[in-house]
């Protein structure tokens, strides 16, 4: 679905769920001047109490699960200019263990890759993308350790690949700065089960759905980000993109 969780990996689907969430605890807030027919998108796009409580219980699943940073934390790191510059050099390096598998065994997204947090599309999420990195570390790490004559040494990062994902890791690290546990939370090689993805899944597009039905623009809604979905293009195809962001002033997040 077209959104935040597009990758399909857990810590963004997790991010996805408490964006929807935020989205629509702002949709029972009525602006100070708002027309008849606006109320009544607004109030219609409130999710039903059964979606609501799924949503909910599914998000305390997946964060009993998958331990780490909030929506409202993720949103604060990625505010400044230093913690975008190292989210993406953090899916940079990423896609380099990508290719390096893809080279060592000879196939595209092998099932080698679920030992360094790249099996299937790339988490694009802050979470997402430092759990995969301290997962490639952890991995190299215990690959490098495995007997000269051991075939599994194949994979073993080359001294470039090996620095890209350490440093990367690092330049994550110094954007969470002194926060201990969200490091160690985060540090941790965690899981959601396929049974609780399968169920953020479901009602992920029962939110969509519903907002499809009761915004304005239906599926071109600008609105639709506010829950974490991309509106779709005119006339179907690719989403349409939200317009960038200005820069921040501040260069540091504590």
């Amino acid at each position: 679905m077209a959104g935040i969780s597009d990758s399909g990996a857990p810590d963004d689907i997790k991010l996805h769920i408490e964006t929807a969430l935020s989205g629509d605890d702002a949709a029972q807030d009525a602006p100070k001047k708002e027309s008849v027919n606006a109320k009544l998108h607004r109030e219609s796009a409130q999710l039903p109490k059964d979606i609501r409580t799924e949503l909910e219980a599914v998000h305390a699943a997946m964060t009993g699960e998958l331990p780490g940073l909030t929506a409202a934390e993720t949103a604060k790191l990625i505010a400044s200019k230093a913690g975008r510059a190292a989210l993406d050099v953090g899916k940079k390096a990423l896609a380099r263990i990508d290719d390096h598998l893809f080279s060592v065994t000879g196939e595209r997204d092998p099932i080698l890759g679920k030992h360094y947090g790249v099996y299937g599309p790339n988490p694009e999420s802050f979470a997402g993308v430092y759990r995969s990195l301290q997962q490639s570390v952890t991995e190299n790490e215990r690959v490098s350790k495995l007997k000269p004559n051991d075939d599994g040494r194949r994979a073993l990062f080359t001294p470039l690949i090996e620095k890209v994902t350490t440093d990367s890791l690092e330049g994550l690290m110094q954007v969470l700065g002194t926060r201990v546990e969200t490091r160690t939370a985060l540090a941790t090689k965690s899981k959601a089960s396929d049974a609780t993805i399968k169920r953020a899944e479901k009602i992920l597009t029962r939110v969509r759905q519903h907002l499809y039905a009761n915004l304005p623009d239906q599926k071109q809604d600008s609105g639709l980000r506010a829950y974490g979905f991309e509106p779709i293009a005119a006339g179907g195809g690719r989403p349409k993109k939200a317009p960038p962001a200005p820069a921040p002033n501040d260069t540091t997040t504590k």
